[in-house]
């Protein structure tokens, strides 16, 4: 535990097992000072918090060139935040150079690089890093992401990640790159398979706030029970999705979608779909070849009129006993445009 003082230039190369806060080179880090040039590569395992470099990292504090490399265990199923790097991180200076290049596995909140990015400071690719993330696996039983398990509110551009990502039970939220965003995200991918008990997205399993989505993209396929894009599961966001392409094949037993499983409202522009969309039970409701239900489960409520989806298409077969090859289910005043 530090609360004072700057840690730089240290290394540690041995396996920690630990409790609350579990971290490679320190469990707790809490102080206005900076983190630079660290590297720690044992495993690490807890019961609570875990992070390759650090468990819990809180404060006005900021890293730099801060690499870790072993696998990240944690115990825990229903709390705690487990990361590659850091389980919990919510530091407010500035970030560079993180890195991780281990498996991921436990928590509720659990990402290959950080499990719950708390700060609203933006997240780029010269930010955070998965070395080598085609081999990664990342697992947990809450929000799972191959780079962040749950993204408060800030704002991403230039991340990507090809892990393969597992949500475990009913109640979890898998993305490839991110479980849970509440900023803009913006050129950003993922290529990596995506398999959920609960939601499931290529890039993003569940996608929140006032911000836009913008020349985005998704590679992999993706398994789910409800709420299943190819690109997106849940996007809860009035916002625009721009220049937004999924090309992997999309299951479902509820809502799937071969870009987004279940789209809230705002406009769909100049995106596309190309993956099988299919839905493996009787109680599948929504399936499109591009979105699986399109407006808000209103029905007795006009939509927004700028909820339109203009300039994009779906080529991929969709199979269900109740399927749309574009749509699956549309709210009162949504739109479809020269699509």
């Amino acid at each position: 535990y530090t609360n004072s003082g700057a840690l730089q230039d240290a290394s540690a190369t041995g396996d920690v097992s630990g409790g609350r806060y579990t971290g490679g080179l320190v469990g707790e880090f809490g102080t206005s000072a900076s983190m630079s040039s660290v590297r720690a590569e044992g495993l690490v395992s807890g019961t609570g918090d875990v992070g390759g470099l650090a468990g819990y990292a809180s404060g006005s504090g900021g890293v730099s060139s801060a690499e870790a490399l072993g696998d990240v265990v944690s115990s825990a199923t229903a709390t705690y935040s487990v990361g590659g790097a850091f389980g919990y991180f919510n530091l407010s200076g500035s970030s560079s150079g993180i890195s991780a290049a281990g498996d991921v596995s436990g928590g509720a909140h659990t990402g290959g690089v950080i499990g719950y990015y708390a700060t609203s400071v933006a997240l780029t690719g010269a930010s955070i890093n998965q070395v080598d993330s085609v081999s990664r696996r990342v697992s947990g039983y809450g929000w799972v992401g191959g780079m962040l398990g749950y993204s408060n509110a800030a704002a991403i551009t230039g991340l990507s990640s090809s892990a393969t990502v597992t949500g475990l039970g009913t109640s979890a939220s898998a993305g490839g790159l991110a479980g849970r965003t509440g900023g803009a995200v913006t050129s950003s991918s993922a290529g990596g398979n995506v398999v959920s008990g609960g939601m499931a997205g290529g890039l993003v399993a569940q996608a929140d706030g006032a911000a836009d989505f913008t020349d985005v993209s998704a590679t992999g396929n993706v398994t789910g029970r409800s709420y299943v894009g190819g690109l997106i599961g849940f996007y809860q966001s009035n916002n625009t999705l721009l220049r937004a392409q999924a090309s992997g094949d999309v299951v479902t037993d509820d809502a799937g979608g071969g870009l987004v499983g279940y789209h809230y409202g705002g406009p769909i522009t100049d995106s596309s779909a190309s993956g099988q969309v299919t839905g493996v039970s009787e109680s599948t409701l929504y399936l499109g070849g591009l979105v699986g239900h399109f407006g808000s489960s209103c029905y007795y409520c006009g939509q927004n009129s700028t909820y339109v989806i203009s300039n994009s298409h779906a080529t991929g077969n969709v199979r269900a006993d109740s399927p749309g090859g574009f749509v699956g289910g549309c709210r009162s005043s949504s739109s479809r445009t020269r699509c």
